[in-house]
């Protein structure tokens, strides 16, 4: 729903040819879910934004380049519903300065250079 609420598609023709769901939440204690081990050209990450510290961090050491955009798409179908972007490198502030803490996706697009190079580093 957060991409049709979004109005795009979740592939994109000579970027994107595979879609990840995952979730980015556990129990506060447990470690981070293998979401950012799975990620990939296109990724959304259900339930992820009480992780987004630990989630930025574990893409841009996965090669990620700190400007890739990310959407955020909180409480979608519902009164309160925002859809907000940013980047990779400012994902954990961006969650914090709005206050998101419940339902939110993150929507990923890899940049088409940083598929080739982690794909080459494999």
């Amino acid at each position: 729903m957060a991409a049709a609420t979004l109005g795009r598609s979740l592939t994109e023709r000579g970027q994107t040819d595979t879609i990840v769901l995952a979730t980015g939440t556990g129990r506060p204690e447990a470690p981070l879910p293998d979401c950012t081990r799975f990620a990939g050209p296109g990724t959304a990450l259900h339930m992820a934004a009480c992780h987004a510290p630990r989630i930025a961090e574990a893409l841009l050491e996965r090669g990620l380049p700190p400007h890739t955009q990310i959407e955020i798409a909180v409480d979608i179908s519902k009164p309160t519903e925002r859809l907000i972007e940013t980047r990779l490198d400012a994902l954990a502030q961006t969650v914090d300065s709005n206050a998101i803490d419940g339902c939110a996706i993150l929507l990923i697009t890899w940049p088409f250079a940083a598929q080739q190079q982690i794909v080459s580093a494999a």
